[in-house]
């Protein structure tokens, strides 16, 4: 760095000026670093200069959007695209433009500086000129671009706006101005401006706003969730504003089926408290599922929203009773976490003891996630109690070195039980699946003489099974510790 400042020291501004010009006119990359640095500190900031600077951009990319192998160094195609943020899910592929990406970051990084009237340059020049490029694309052939180049701009205008550091009105009359242009003309531009239009329209004409929020949703595919959950939310966020929960619940049930809106809404309702109108939703949700009408689209645990409600309102009882119901039907550890962290440490016991008693009466068939809760709680007679019980050959596989320490008889008794289970199935391939059993029994304390034995018990109790004592006797042979 001392060699640069000493060159630049020693050269005079027209020379380090028309280098800079130079290099511009060579190098892209070049070009668009300098204009990312210096264009937001221009003196006269009445002008977007960052249309020309968008359009010269992207005047510059050349894709053949049928040959996605086709990466250039000023763009590549991403075929398993992943941001939840931007509701695309992962499997979709889409192009992405390295300079534009840049110019993303510098947005991003001049709203954390509070560069407000700079961001909402870019954010309106990014949105105009992709909508001027893309005019004339097929459907499919923009749909493939990075979606954060239009959600940003939007999304970054509509914070702003909501945070208060952008005019309302002039927004309003930016967005129906903007809307008229033939270039907006497209599926998924009319779809973001509409609902730019539905948020403001919710603040600068309240009369119109209802109206043109449920125009907008008729016009829109079944299929587009992401959307119509976005205006189904401004609609409650609407009404919630007005303290009007009888359409808060209406448009709840109406749109049922729409399982992002619903959790959307639930998780709005719990941040604000409103326990009660949650609570009304999730009873209208459960009496209303049909699994065969709701297939594939509807994610909704109702007991897990139950259980966060209760936590919220700190009702210890219900707390309890949702999560020993979740342990059986739906097993999460989380929420054996929450109904431990429920208990004071000197009632834990009996609250321990009662979720094994739960268990005890209510799963009839063996359930591997008490094994995991024991093994949480370092209860090893416990594993062992519950294996003894069920005889459970993956259970046993699972947990056998965290009791065989400490338990070597019991753990070696438990592989016995299995085997006896295994080999009750008269053929070869029960009598050779038990031959690694009996190599993990010989690892434990005392297990090469219990092996030793129980071979030999094998051998004189089922002397007529000739495919046993053919294998167990290959078994014995091939292992120097059993001799």
């Amino acid at each position: 760095m001392g060699i640069i400042e000493d060159l630049i020291g020693s050269v005079s501004e027209k020379e380090i000026k028309d280098f800079v010009i130079s290099k511009t006119s060579e190098y892209d990359y070049f070009k668009n670093d300098f204009l990312i640095e210096f264009a937001p500190m221009r003196q006269n900031k009445d002008v977007n200069i960052y249309n020309e600077i968008f359009r010269d951009l992207l005047n510059e990319f050349d894709i053949d959007f049928n040959d996605l192998d086709n990466n250039e160094d000023d763009y590549y195609y991403d075929d398993d695209y992943d941001d939840e943020q931007v509701g695309v899910e992962s499997g979709k592929g889409f192009y992405h433009f390295n300079l534009i990406d840049r110019w993303c970051g510098k947005l991003i990084s001049l709203k954390d500086d509070c560069e407000y009237k700079e961001v909402i340059l870019i954010s309106k020049a990014l949105i105009e000129e992709l909508a001027e490029w893309s005019f004339g694309l097929d459907q499919e052939c923009y749909q493939r671009l990075d979606p954060v180049y239009l959600s940003l701009p939007f999304d970054t205008l509509t914070q702003l706006f909501l945070e208060g550091h952008l005019d309302a009105n002039e927004l309003f009359d930016y967005c129906k101005h903007e809307m008229e242009k033939e270039k907006y003309n497209t599926e998924l531009f009319s779809n973001l401006f509409a609902f730019f239009k539905i948020v403001l329209s919710a603040k600068v004409d309240r009369k119109n706003f209802i109206p043109f929020a449920d125009a907008q949703l008729a016009k829109l595919d079944s299929s587009n969730h992401d959307m119509i959950s976005r205006i189904l939310m401004t609609k409650v966020s609407f009404f919630l504003e007005l303290s009007d929960y009888e359409s808060v619940m209406n448009t709840a049930k109406d749109n049922l089926h729409v399982s992002a809106f619903i959790n959307d809404l639930l998780d709005m309702l719990v941040e604000k408290k409103e326990f009660s109108e949650a609570k009304k939703i999730i009873r209208s949700l459960s009496q209303r599922i049909n699994p065969d009408d709701y297939p594939l689209n509807l994610e909704f645990d109702k007991n897990q929203w139950l259980i966060k409600i209760a936590v919220d309102e700190g009702d210890l009882d219900e707390i309890r009773r949702l999560c020993l119901m979740s342990l059986i039907v739906n097993f999460r550890f989380e929420n054996y976490i929450t109904y431990k962290s429920s208990y004071p440490p000197q009632e834990w016991s009996a609250g321990f003891n009662r979720l094994i008693q739960f268990y005890n009466d209510n799963s009839l068939f063996y359930n591997e996630n008490l094994l995991e809760i024991f093994q949480f709680e370092n209860h090893k007679k416990g594993i062992i109690d519950y294996l003894s019980a069920h005889c459970s050959s993956s259970g046993l596989g699972r947990y056998h070195r965290f009791i065989s320490n400490e338990y070597p008889a019991e753990t070696l008794e438990l592989f016995r039980l299995v085997i006896d289970q295994r080999i009750m199935d008269n053929t070869k391939q029960a009598y050779e699946s038990v031959i690694p059993l009996f190599k993990l029994m010989i690892e434990i304390k005392g297990g090469t003489t219990y092996v030793k034995q129980l071979l030999e018990t094998y051998l004189t109790q089922y002397k007529r099974r000739h495919a046993l004592v053919k294998v167990f006797n290959e078994f014995k042979e091939s292992n120097r510790k059993l001799k």
